[in-house]
């Protein structure tokens, strides 16, 4: 059976449903307190942000790529990631944004530096502030990890033609 644990800090850590499932309920900290709440809102507060960050077509596209099989791990990604950790009160939304930009470059996942990018724009991202963490990126972890996120940025930013638009 599936279990979810609150550990003392009052975070959930576990799966969003249990086999049967059950609404599972935890105390989780928000932005105005701390309160309680089932997984289910947790889910539904994150689909609501992701497709504020990255627009409806492109999460469903996500969310459905890998069919049932995935379905799991997008419901963590909606509850846990989006539900929960985007929404912790430290950070605000552009500074997340830039975090993940430096992530997603210093770790080599170019397709998700791009969804990321197109976050960071929503959320108020300058080309300028991308540029710098590319930079620190170049330097911390080697010029090639900067050097396809700074060509997705571009493009995103809009300073070059996306290739796949070309006639």
């Amino acid at each position: 059976m599936v279990q979810e644990t609150v550990a003392e800090n009052g975070y959930l850590y576990g799966s969003i449903r249990s086999r049967n499932n059950r609404i599972n309920r935890a105390k989780l900290p928000t932005r105005r307190g701390e309160f309680e709440l089932d997984t289910s809102e947790l889910y539904a507060r994150g689909l609501r942000r992701r497709k504020k960050l990255f627009g409806e077509a492109d999460v469903a596209e996500r969310m459905s790529a890998a069919g049932e099989f995935g379905a799991p791990l997008q419901n963590i990604i909606n509850a846990y990631v989006y539900g929960d950790v985007w929404e912790r009160p430290a950070l605000s939304d552009d500074v997340r944004s830039l975090v993940m930009l430096g992530m997603m470059a210093a770790s080599n996942k170019p397709a998700e530096f791009r969804v990321h990018a197109k976050g960071a724009l929503a959320n108020g991202c300058t080309a300028a502030q991308v540029q710098d963490v590319l930079l620190m990126v170049a330097m911390y972890c080697g010029v090639p990890a900067a050097i396809e996120p700074t060509r997705i940025a571009a493009e995103v930013f809009g300073e070059i033609a996306d290739p796949a638009t070309k006639p």
